[in-house]
């Protein structure tokens, strides 16, 4: 009896029982929060409650975790100084403000949500900075007492159990000798760093394991319910230096007389565009960094007795329609998504990684699912990979395949290990997903074996010979894994009534020193193919992924408006465009020009027809109104961004979407 209540006084269980009741306060502010604004949210049903503790734990632990490491490390020192009455008082008050703020954050959030609609990010604690900010913070205090009274009451309520219920009392050594003391204290430190990272982590480890976002709270509820599981400390550390840096050009007043991104799709408004049945199936196919500069048929510097890495895509653009100027409709993998599915760019920050990303849309999956379409995403990379289950849930898609996915059939042996499951395992694995949709279906696929470290599987190993690049060999892989996608895929009863959309994520690099900068590093292919619609020929129009949703939504004859940044590709009463950041600058193609502007404005414009080099700025001879326009619609996408204006009820009627 006398071991249990001197280990009970010892450093490991007090601090044990304090991060418990930590948990404890931050489940009845969860609990108080979701009472309190369950008439904007909506009743939580009886069968998604295991799954709201399951993420709201996940989410408090980031919070937890985050601001008491210091604290387990200074606890958990091996040393016996660590027992001295000055360091435990260090420790003690270090620890009360500490955890005093993270749930003044959390009860804060309580009573302004109703005005914010989403939870406190690092952007809200950047008002306390004006000038007014402590006379606001002040006048909070006053004005929503109820929360004042919660937060001393929690406040008071911790010092009591943490530092007089669970005092810890020093200096009661279990263990006599010292080193023998000093290597279980180590033991016990490192263990406890870990756990405490793993927990910050979201408990995801293993090779392709992401740490948890803000919006990976879609992952473990319905969207309606994210802002319930979500923790407002662990919201402000995960958003700090995620701050949206708009620019302004002109009054909001210009901005929305000129350009905003409200579009009115009609698909019998008299457009030459390709019509498709009303139930064909659409499979948008994402296939990872295959940039422009390493596809031959896109790439005029390829010499012409020089071999293609991508035998197979070269020819299946001959039956199909290619759009030959076309871009990415951000920086990264993690941007496709949004730019695809949602018309939604990404410039200086990724959008996912935004806090203003936790938002209602109206995208593209929804729109289809409305009109009666099954809907999935498939991927061989973990669910919780890159945000995409998460934005996707938020974008209205149905049904999630993934590594997981394989590996129940499967087993874990087509791991790459590293991403996720290779291409041609995982590519007939989404063959039979498809077969077992119900029609219409839209599908997304994204590949992923073509990507850093660049390795075959071992059973294609010397199948495919090395190219200029390391990426070359994994690409001329992709590519036979598409070949043998295809010719499965054609002898399919679905197959003749599917319209396929093929695109990279994002471009990677270039074998010519010429195709490194901007604007072509951002060249990818936009492809359509489906030979019973008689989509055949080669476009020049400029265009981006950004396009995808207003373009299919008129060829399947939607009828309605969207927010898109994006314009219907085949309208040839609309300027094709590209707008995205280009190494640091804002950049807009259009046609044969390239703007470069600052938040000043419009730096430089060249002519890559006859100066692809770059070499001669021409912007004397820019369109005044045309400048204007890419300066409105780059200041829109931020307004539109903070205003979390993804539906297009969310806006006026009055929009323009081009001068």
């Amino acid at each position: 009896m006398w071991f249990l209540k001197r280990l009970l006084h010892t450093r490991m269980p007090v601090l044990s029982g304090r991060l418990f009741f930590l948990f404890l306060t931050y489940a009845l502010c969860r609990v108080v929060f979701y009472c309190h604004n369950r008439s904007i949210i909506g009743a939580a049903r009886w069968d998604e409650w295991g799954q709201i503790v399951k993420a709201s734990f996940v989410f408090d632990s980031g919070s937890i975790f985050y601001i008491n490491l210091p604290f387990i490390v200074m606890w958990l020192l091996p040393f016996d100084r660590v027992e001295r009455p000055v360091w435990q008082r260090v420790i003690s008050v270090g620890f009360m403000v500490v955890n005093a703020v993270g749930l003044l954050v959390n009860i804060a959030d309580i009573f302004y949500f109703p005005y914010k609609l989403s939870r406190i990010v690092s952007d809200d604690i950047h008002y306390l900075g004006e000038p007014t900010g402590g006379t606001l913070l002040g006048s909070m205090f006053v004005d929503y007492w109820q929360g004042t009274l919660l937060w001393v009451s929690l406040v008071t309520l911790l010092y009591l159990t943490c530092f007089r219920l669970l005092r810890y009392r020093g200096g009661n050594h279990i263990l006599a000798q010292k080193g023998l003391r000093y290597a279980v204290r180590t033991v016990w430190l490192a263990a406890m760093v870990t756990f405490a990272v793993i927990g910050i982590r979201g408990y995801r480890t293993g090779a392709d394991a992401y740490p948890v976002n803000v919006s990976d709270a879609a992952l473990f509820v319905r969207p309606e319910m994210s802002q319930v599981v979500l923790s407002n400390p662990f919201c402000v550390i995960r958003t700090w230096g995620n701050k949206l840096h708009g620019v302004t050009y002109m009054s909001r007043q210009e901005a929305d007389s000129t350009y905003v991104p409200l579009r009115r799709i009609c698909g019998g408004d008299g457009v030459s565009r390709p019509r498709l049945p009303e139930d064909c199936n659409v499979v948008i196919i994402m296939l990872e960094s295959f940039g422009s500069p390493h596809i031959k048929s896109l790439n005029p510097l390829f010499k012409p007795s020089q071999e293609s890495y991508t035998p197979f895509l070269d020819s299946l653009f001959h039956e199909g329609l290619l759009f030959t100027d076309a871009y990415q409709g951000g920086i990264k993998s993690i941007d496709a998504m949004p730019a695809v599915w949602a018309s939604i760019p990404s410039y200086n920050k990724n959008f996912l990684r935004l806090p203003q990303s936790q938002a209602d849309y109206y995208a593209l999956p929804e729109i289809l699912a409305d009109k009666g379409y099954a809907t999935s995403f498939m991927h061989g990379a973990s669910r919780e990979s890159m945000s995409f289950v998460a934005f996707g849930k938020m974008a209205g898609v149905q049904q999630f395949v993934s590594r997981e996915d394989y590996a129940k059939v499967y087993g874990g042996g087509d791991f790459d290990g590293k991403w996720g499951i290779w291409d041609d395992k995982f590519l007939p694995f989404v063959l039979d997903r498809l077969d077992a949709m119900p029609r219409p279906f839209m599908s997304t696929i994204f590949t992923l074996s073509s990507h850093e470290p660049f390795k075959v599987p071992p059973h294609m190993e010397g199948r495919f010979e090395e190219g200029a690049l390391p990426i070359h060999k994994v690409m001329r892989y992709t590519d036979h894994a598409l070949r043998e996608f295809f010719r499965e895929a054609s002898t399919k009863p679905w197959f003749a009534n599917t319209l396929f959309i093929m695109m990279a994520d994002h471009g990677s690099g270039a074998e010519d020193a010429r195709l490194l900068s901007a604007p072509y590093n951002h060249r990818i292919p936009i492809f359509f193919y489906m030979p019973s619609a008689g989509l055949k020929g080669r476009i020049d129009k400029t265009v981006s992924q950004l396009d995808i949703m207003p373009t299919l939504l008129a060829m399947l004859g939607y009828d309605g408006s969207v927010t898109a940044f994006g314009n219907d590709m085949f309208d040839s009463s609309e300027k094709g465009f590209a707008a995205g950041y280009f190494d640091g600058s804002f950049g807009v193609v259009e046609g044969g020009l390239f703007y470069r502007l600052s938040e000043n404005g419009l730096t430089a414009l060249y002519d890559l027809d006859s100066d692809p080099a770059k070499e001669h700025d021409i912007k004397e001879r820019a369109d005044p109104a045309r400048v204007r326009f890419f300066e409105a619609y780059i200041q829109q996408y931020y307004h539109t961004v903070a205003d979390r204006a993804f539906r297009p009820q969310e806006r006026g009627a009055g929009a323009v979407a081009e001068p």
